[in-house]
Order: structure tokens, then sequence, then C-alpha cells
């Protein structure tokens, strides 16, 4: 048997690592699930899908707010800023 070279240990190792990442972030980005269902009719108006299936990437949603701090008009956080009415818990 001959040995591996360095070289191709490389290129297997980022072919492996981009083959995992791809899946990732297919699954976590691009992947269509479920949407989710109220029995209530304003409860489904006010948290139930508009027909975008996979939604927003909820990683981005949490973020843009915060990244965006410096350039929104208001004292108010988060999505108020963007003109969203946010129900507190």
């Amino acid at each position: 048997m001959h040995k591996l070279s360095k070289k191709r240990v490389i290129i297997i190792a980022l072919l492996l690592l981009s083959l995992v990442g791809g899946y990732v972030g297919w699954y976590y980005l691009l992947r269509k699930g479920p949407s989710a269902t109220y029995k209530d009719p304003a409860t489904h108006f006010k948290y139930g899908s508009i027909g975008q299936k996979s939604g927003f990437p909820l990683d981005l949603w949490l973020v843009i707010p915060e990244v965006f701090k410096d350039k929104l008009p208001g004292k108010s956080g988060g999505w108020e800023k963007f003109g969203f009415i946010v129900e507190e818990p």
C-alpha cells in the first residue's frame, strides 16, 4: 500500500468539511418544514404563517435589531424601531 500524500489528505478533508457545511446550511436555512397551526383564529392571525413556508432564519431575526441599533431612529430597542408591534410575554 502507498501512503496518501499530504496534499491529497488536505483535499479529502476540505471536501468532507464542505459536504458537512453544505448539509448543515441546507438543514437550518433552506429546508422546508411544516408550518405551525393554531386553533384560535386570533392566535393564528398574530402568530401564524403568511405563506412563506420556511420562514425567516431565526438567528438573523434575533440579531438584526442589535446589529443596526445605531442606524435606527427612536429610543426603543428591537423590532419596534422597524414599525413592528411587539407583544411582551
